[in-house]
């Protein structure tokens, strides 16, 4: 049997973290309280070698890329 979401009480965040080390502890304030049915995060800044530090928070499905990919190529960083 399939769980239906009434699409009146869906919550959902969107965050613009300024960086991880910014941002972190937000997100896993908002994440611990399971308010939001889906969370939007931009500028989390991270490289992809650590965007598995979104996994942390296992009570939500994670998708993402990084825009970091050319400048840790470049060692810009």
């Amino acid at each position: 049997m399939s769980k239906s979401l009434d699409i009146s009480k869906l919550n959902i965040l969107t965050y613009n973290l300024h960086g991880w080390n910014q941002g972190e502890t937000f997100l896993q304030d908002a994440c611990d309280n399971n308010r939001f049915h889906i969370l939007n995060i931009q500028e989390h800044w991270t490289s992809p070698s650590n965007m598995s530090k979104f996994n942390r928070f296992s009570n939500y499905t994670w998708f993402g890329i990084s825009a970091m990919e050319n400048a840790v190529r470049k060692d810009v960083l």
